[in-house]
């Protein structure tokens, strides 16, 4: 607007010169302590005290406390209609208003112009004086100088004129200039300091600033005045930076001489016209503020670089790089520094310092510390870090030898030399496991899930801070305890094929079976985890342990049992051996296919009664042993139990046939009594007694086979005469006893030993091939030889009629065959020549 109204009167005054040649002219005369140092926008060169200054001027005025300036007249050649206003922006103000101020936190109350008007009324003057609208405490003033608010100030006149000529046009006009302050030398001493580091680096950012006392009235938004700063070292290319109003500077030094930085408030003080912060400038408000140069870390190389770019972070762990050199181009107030332990230096010069690290595989800390005398000494920490290299660092487990774990196991410990203990460390595992480092992590646990695979794993270890450099381990995980499942419940002598199966495991290569002996395939290895297998013969051992082993890598297997156990079974081919009868005594029978186990078993009299069995039995083999009452003659019933085999325990019933072994015959006699044993036994041996009703008894006679009482009166009432007869070496006995008393006639208690009718035997003496002929049965009838010392030959089955048997094999000599037919019994004596 105003350079549109500038151009209207220009062109008003053009037309008028026309007619009138006269042109023109609007000014603001200022007081004589102002200064004019540009009359317009256009025109420049100081007219002067009291000189004159059109629109676009500039005019200094002088600042301070006490009020400066004066007063200001508007004129123009033109008429003026109407008001003339003044307008005042910055710190500027019409009148004066002594008095004091005493703002938060000083301790001085200030004299100065306060709360002043600040708008001059209508007119064609105007009174305009320095004022500082802000009021705050100065960087670094004495509390009498604590309010410097020494911004710039606009004046701005508006007013309308009349155009000659031409009656009633009227023209707004406006002029504007601004004023800056000009500082005395005077309070020189209490102007603001410059704010900064006395000591920079070099290569190092530094800032330096001053109060913005020429920059305090933003908010009038008519610019800033200007700070000028100088003295400035050789730095880095654009590595200059100011603020908006230039009251700081940022750069960075480049060389290492020492510089005094000085910066000038205001540029009115004096005017120079210049612009550039750096321009030099004669003005008499200006501060200096000497800074050093601080000492600097060494360079490297050429170009040269700071030795914390090129300083080694990582050191490989072993003793082929100790000791280990670091060199820098010359630096002769460097001194060298290793708080850690175990670290030494081996040498020092103005160029190079080497370290030994004596073997030690820790991480390690370097201090260096540079002075020069005149700033605080400059200290770096170098970290040096290591990395691993096998041999000098290595993997092992906690456990010494643990390198076969096991599923579902936890916490086994893996660690790397303790020379390298105190280097943070990084884990993997491959294949993937949990891993869970520990404090400190250069030890760490590895957890193995019950879903992990056996096989062989890799633990590698690494410096947390160095990516290069590994080191690894290996070790394997064991496979589960495997499950085996079948048919724990064998029946002997069934050669059915029976198949095992156990848990198939991942990672497992094979599965070895070990079965007990006499399995077809007892011991196998197999690619699944299923086998079949056959017992080989009835003779097989079923009773015993299937072993299953899951094989890993490296022998890190695993192992299970499962036992086998027989069925119950009924006993069968059941034979008596020799039972002693009419005294307590020890019998057994043999039966075929005999299982391990506990037995029980029961012989009672066909005829009924009680069990004659007393205590328990004893298996042995194919023989059960076991204590009887005494017993008479007769047959009876062996009931034998198999309770130790699994499923329902198995019973089986036999029927035997107890014969005695000897007859008993008196013969009469008026004054003695003549016992004969009669006996078929071989080497019989005999035993005389008498015994009382209740079984107490005394030995009388020989080991003869006669016993003769003499004597009158007879043996007391109520004795009985008894022979026990056995054979030597036999524990099967027979004891026979008389009646009561003495008698004259003879006595047979072989009651057991019946005449079977129907039966013969031809011919006798025979070759050993002889003929049984047998007439007729119900049931069956069955025949057994013996020798003489009662050893079990051979057994018959016999059929009715005449049964051939052949055994020429049989040695001379006389043998006993028993031969039974629907429960009866007949005992035969056989000579074979």
């Amino acid at each position: 607007m105003i350079k549109l109204l500038k151009k209207m009167n220009l062109a008003i005054a053009i037309v008028l010169s026309a007619a009138t040649t006269t042109v023109a002219q609007t000014v603001v005369r200022v007081p004589s302590n102002c200064t004019v140092v540009v009359t317009d926008i256009t025109a420049g060169g100081i007219l002067g005290p009291g000189g004159r200054v059109t629109s676009g001027g500039v005019v200094t005025m002088p600042d301070g406390v006490n009020p400066n300036g004066g007063t200001f007249t508007f004129g123009t050649s033109q008429t003026t209609v109407g008001a003339i206003s003044w307008s005042l922006s910055g710190d500027l103000s019409n009148t004066p208003a002594q008095g004091t101020y005493q703002p938060s936190g000083v301790t001085a109350t200030i004299s100065g112009t306060f709360n002043a008007q600040t708008q001059p009324p209508t007119g064609s003057s105007a009174t305009i004086i320095s004022y500082n609208k802000l009021y705050r405490q100065t960087e670094g003033a004495s509390p009498s100088q604590a309010f410097w608010a020494r911004s710039k100030g606009r004046v701005t006149v508006s007013y309308k004129t009349s155009i000659p000529l031409c009656s009633g046009i009227l023209i707004d006009g406006a002029l504007s200039f601004d004023v800056f302050k000009t500082y005395t030398a005077t309070p020189i001493t209490n102007v603001p300091k410059i704010v900064g580091p006395a000591c920079v680096q070099v290569g190092q950012p530094c800032t330096f600033s001053v109060d913005q006392i020429a920059s305090d009235n933003a908010n009038d938004q008519i610019g800033f005045d200007k700070y000028y700063w100088t003295g400035l070292p050789v730095v880095e290319a654009n590595s200059i930076y100011y603020s908006a109003d230039n009251s700081s500077i940022t750069f960075i030094p480049s060389t290492n001489a020492a510089f005094t930085l000085k910066c000038c408030y205001g540029q009115a003080n004096p005017w120079n016209g210049g612009t550039a912060p750096t321009q030099a400038v004669t003005g008499t408000t200006c501060v200096t503020f000497p800074v050093l140069i601080a000492p600097s870390e060494p360079t490297i190389g050429s170009p040269a670089q700071l030795l914390s770019t090129a300083f080694p972070r990582c050191l490989p762990t072993g003793t082929g790089l100790n000791p280990f050199t670091i060199s820098y181009n010359p630096c002769s107030n460097c001194t060298w520094t290793m708080p850690n332990t175990g670290w030494t230096i081996a040498s020092q010069t103005q160029t190079s310092v080497t370290i030994n690290t004596n073997g030690f595989n820790n991480p390690g800390t370097l201090i260096l510390t540079v002075t020069n005398g005149s700033c605080t000494s400059l200290t770096r920490t170098y970290q040096i870090n290591r990395s691993f290299a096998a041999p000098s660092v290595a993997i092992a487990p906690v456990i010494a030898n643990n390198t076969c774990l096991a599923i579902n196991s936890s916490n086994n410990l893996f660690a790397i030399s303790s020379s390298a203990s105190a280097n943070p460390t990084t884990w993997t595992i491959t294949p993937t496991l949990p891993l869970a480092p520990q404090n400190p992590n250069s030890t760490v646990a590895v957890n193995v899930p019950l879903t992990a695979s056996a096989g062989l794993y890799t633990l590698t270890a690494r410096s947390t801070a160095c990516p290069a450099g590994t080191i690894t381990s290996q070790f394997r995980v064991r496979p589960n305890v495997p499950t085996i499942t079948g048919s724990n419940c064998v029946v002997k002598g069934a050669l059915t094929a029976q198949t095992y199966t156990c848990v198939a495991t991942p990672g497992v290569t094979n599965y070895t079976w070990v079965f007990p002996a006499g399995w077809n395939a007892a011991n196998l290895t197999t690619n699944t985890n299923t086998i079949t297998v056959t017992p080989s013969s009835t003779t097989a051992v079923l009773n015993g342990t299937v072993t299953v082993t899951a094989n890993g890598t490296v022998s890190c297997n695993n192992s299970a049992n499962f036992t086998i156990t027989y069925a119950s079974q009924a006993p069968t081919g059941v034979q008596a051996n020799c039972f002693s009868v009419g005294i307590a005594g020890q019998g057994s029978v043999t039966f075929t296919n005999p299982l391990p186990g506990n037995y029980t078993a029961t012989m009672i009299s066909t005829g009924g009664g009680t069990n004659v069995i007393q205590g328990n039995v004893t298996p042995s083999g194919n023989t059960l042993t076991f204590n009887t009452s005494a017993l008479t003659a007769g047959t009876y019933n062996i009931t034998i139990t198999h309770n130790s085999g699994c499923g329902t325990p198995a019973t089986s019933t036999t029927q035997v046939t107890v014969n005695a072994n000897s007859i008993i015959q008196l013969n009469p006699g008026s004054t003695q009594d003549q016992y004969v044993a009669l006996t078929g036994i071989p080497f019989p041996q005999y035993e005389w007694q008498t015994c009382t009703s209740v079984g107490v008894c005394s030995p009388i006679g020989t080991n003869s086979f006669t016993l003769t009482l003499n004597g009158t009166p007879p043996p007391p009432a109520g004795n009985q005469v008894c022979v026990t007869v056995y054979s030597l070496g036999s524990i099967c006995k027979t004891r026979i006893c008389s009646n009561q008393g003495t008698f004259s006639r003879p006595l047979n208690t072989n009651e057991s030993v019946e005449s079977l009718e129907g039966v013969s035997i031809f011919p006798n003496p025979n070759s050993g091939n002889f003929n049984i002929k047998i007439a007729d049965f119900k049931k069956e009838a069955t025949a057994t030889l013996y020798d003489f010392n009662g050893k079990k030959i051979q057994d018959f089955n016999l059929t009715k009629g005449v049964n051939n048997i052949e055994n020429e094999s049989l040695a001379k000599g006389t043998y006993i065959l028993f031969i039974s037919v629907d429960d009866k019994t007949d005992a035969k004596q056989i000579i074979i020549k």
